[in-house]
């Protein structure tokens, strides 16, 4: 079974929150698989301005009808139970029971994942199910028991710190969340690709950047790392969201959005991916960026994702709504982006006039047939190859595929017409 496999096969389906003994669990079978550490933030540690919530556990959560049946119950789905509910123990009507209820009548036959009151600063003052809207209408008077019982206490949020060494110090970080239980793309799918990533990223000599993989519970990893470590040596980042569905690629731009990080994705999109949308700074969704790409750090973060997904936050977010092959689709594009970081330089030529390609046609002439944008782009390529552009700069101006001025670049340094003048402006 591979990576992948392993880590969404064995987490989706767990009560993954923000404090917990399944999100923690998770964190310890990333770090089984693919190594690095785990970091412990306790309950009550202020991050920023943020603090670590307790750890919160259900250990029942019934709803039985009138007539003994089971309305929702928390060991068929963990999404049953609204996150960081009180316990609650007893007999309601029905129209005191709805008080409780949350359904999206928008999707009147899936239970929505409701979210929100482990955000919510301080103790906890309320409970709540969810329940497929149709399920509730189909309800008869009647009363209606309740057995919720939920554990607070202190604990630890799980940070998997994941880190593959290069010869910068300059650090490319990329980032998922542990969280969101019994959900497959929202969250674990991008944890599971990413830690294939970094064994992949382990394999290969040479690195220039240093790389750092960070998973933990949306919001607050981001706010609990950046309060230990700060900046530091975060150049730029990549945090993923939702890459396992059916939908198209996207991606949202950083705050700056002109960043070389924002540069190499726009030309592997330009390249391989036309007709997918570049979305601004936080949109269509936002996620931990808000904070690496935020007041105070403003590392370029950008957000590689899927949409528009139409299991956004339902229990169908399930495996059958999982497709391992969009899953690889997203690993590739992620390594194409890699690539251009890695293999980005700054030339300068060696010689004056258009290159006499005829003259070396084994290497460097470009049948127009075959290989139009090249054959057009060439003389550009060469005025702009002056000293001051790297490859990437030479792609972004003439919106071209960063791989045909590479192979170029690459052809005439190896036929000693051009020099390295230097690592690319960052």
């Amino acid at each position: 079974m591979s990576i992948i496999d392993k880590i969404i096969n064995d987490s989706w389906r767990l009560n993954r929150v923000t404090v917990g003994k399944d999100t923690t669990a998770t964190s310890r079978l990333v770090q089984q698989l693919a190594g690095g550490d785990v970091l412990d933030f306790p309950s009550g540690t202020e991050c920023l301005t943020w603090v670590i919530p307790k750890d919160w556990e259900v250990l029942r959560g019934v709803i039985l009808a009138p007539d003994g049946s089971r309305v929702a119950d928390f060991v068929d789905n963990p999404l049953h139970v609204n996150a960081y509910s009180i316990s609650f123990e007893g007999e309601l009507e029905l129209e005191e029971l709805k008080e409780h209820l949350f359904t999206d009548p928008e999707h009147p036959d899936h239970i929505r994942y409701h979210f929100r009151w482990q955000y919510e600063f301080g103790e906890k003052t309320k409970w709540g199910f969810s329940i497929p809207h149709n399920r509730m209408l189909a309800l008869e008077p009647g009363k209606y028991r309740v057995e919720l019982v939920t554990r607070f206490s202190d604990g630890a949020m799980a940070v998997n710190d994941i880190i593959v060494p290069g010869a910068l110090k300059d650090t490319v970080f990329i980032s998922a969340h542990t969280c969101h239980p019994a959900m497959v793309n929202d969250g674990i799918a991008c944890v599971a690709v990413a830690a294939e990533l970094a064994m992949r990223l382990r394999e290969r000599d040479g690195l220039r950047y240093t790389y750092r993989f960070i998973f933990g519970p949306e919001y607050f990893a981001g706010a609990a790392f950046l309060s230990r470590f700060g900046r530091g040596d975060l150049k730029y980042g990549i945090y993923l969201d939702m890459l396992g569905n059916s939908e198209p690629l996207c991606y949202a731009a950083s705050f700056d959005s002109e960043t070389r990080i924002d540069m190499a994705f726009r030309n592997v999109f330009r390249a391989d991916h036309p007709d997918c949308r570049e979305y601004p700074y936080r949109e269509p969704w936002g996620n931990d960026e808000m904070f690496y790409d935020g007041p105070g750090f403003e590392i370029p973060t950008v957000c590689l994702n899927r949409e528009p997904y139409e299991q956004y936050h339902l229990e169908s977010d399930d495996p059958d709504h999982f497709n391992p092959a969009r899953l690889d689709e997203s690993l590739v594009v992620l390594e194409r982006v890699i690539d251009i970081m890695e293999t980005d330089i700054t030339l300068s030529l060696k010689y004056s006039g258009p290159l006499y390609l005829n003259r070396f046609a084994d290497r460097l002439y470009f049948d127009p047939d075959k290989s139009l944008d090249m054959y057009k782009s060439i003389q550009a390529i060469q005025i702009l190859m002056d000293g001051t552009r790297s490859y990437l700069d030479i792609a972004d101006e003439l919106g071209i595929d960063f791989r045909l001025v590479r192979d170029f670049g690459s052809e005439i340094m190896k036929l000693g017409l051009a020099q390295e003048a230097g690592p690319p402006k960052t």
